[in-house]
């Protein structure tokens, strides 16, 4: 699947940990709400495959007429680029889990930092770091593959340095892209952590160019999006410059489920609800964004 196959315009959305966790697919609630706030994407957080039932995301997405994205959770039982078989085989397991559910419900991306994992964090030679790769790259062309068989496409995901050792940075990213060589695989950004990695932000949004596939647009403390330091005007720009027309989600997470925040280290309220981070944040994405295509 070429990426330029999708022809869709720019589109708004919102991930599910910003109001629940697991995400469950019959939860049609939560489909309604999305959709009353003005989103037309929902991305949906997989963590428990067994949750996740094709029939009822697709007629809840079908009846809310909401555009879809699959999101991957890989913590280090999930880490694809793993030297333990039993490790590795069980991200792959997952992944390709992701992958047919996409297809089933008629996603194009599934998203998220499947490289490897959340909480790898290493200290690696140059050399092992190369190793490493190496290792992973015929794990990635095979789900690419199978991804691009199915019509859909992979973006994974840099996290910062205190999350993750092996991608941080768009560079690092696109280093992967080229190695793996298959149209179905491109690079999830993410301003929250492009903003701890990226000397400039817009920079490195440009350097990735059409190799971007997904992004998410998140504040500098995950809260509000426009209430921080995140340079939004330089983002939309560089966004315009590669022709970027997919998604543009926000992420963020509840404070109301401990596992969750705890994971991702949310301390203390991002805004004064949920609701009111998705309302607020989506109101300023569209003035920003909209404005600049």
């Amino acid at each position: 699947m070429s990426p330029g196959k999708e022809t869709d315009m720019m589109k708004f959305g919102v991930n599910s940990f910003l109001f629940s966790s697991p995400f469950v697919t019959h939860e049609s609630g939560l489909y309604e709400k999305v959709a009353q706030m003005g989103f037309e994407v929902f991305e949906m957080a997989v963590e428990d495959p067994s949750l996740m039932k094709a029939d009822e995301a697709r007629a809840n997405l079908e009846r809310y007429q909401l555009k879809p994205v699959i999101c991957s959770v890989v913590g280090m039982d999930r880490n694809l680029a793993d030297q333990n078989d039993s490790v590795f085989k069980n991200a792959d397991q997952y992944l390709r889990f992701c992958i047919q559910f996409a297809a089933k419900v008629d996603a194009k991306v599934v998203c998220g930092p499947f490289h490897s994992a959340v909480g790898f964090t290493e200290l690696l030679s140059e050399g092992d770091r190369q190793h490493l790769l190496e290792r992973l790259v015929p794990r990635l062309r095979s789900l690419a593959t199978m991804a691009n068989d199915l019509g859909v496409l992979l973006a994974f995901e840099p996290l910062n340095r205190f999350e993750n050792c092996l991608i941080n940075t768009a560079a690092q990213a696109l280093e992967l892209v080229k190695m793996v060589d298959n149209d179905a695989l491109g690079i999830h950004l993410d301003t929250f952590h492009m903003n701890i990695e990226e000397k400039d932000i817009a920079g490195a949004i440009r350097t990735a160019g059409p190799a971007v596939y997904h992004i998410h647009t998140c504040e500098n403390d995950r809260g509000i999006p426009g209430t921080g330091h995140i340079p939004w005007k330089d983002i939309a720009n560089a966004v315009q410059d590669i022709g970027y027309q997919r998604d543009l989600v926000i992420e963020s997470f509840t404070d109301q489920v401990r596992s969750i925040a705890r994971s991702v280290s949310v301390w203390r309220k991002l805004a004064l609800s949920s609701e009111n981070l998705a309302e607020d944040g989506l109101h300023f994405l569209k003035n920003n964004f909209i404005s600049t295509h």
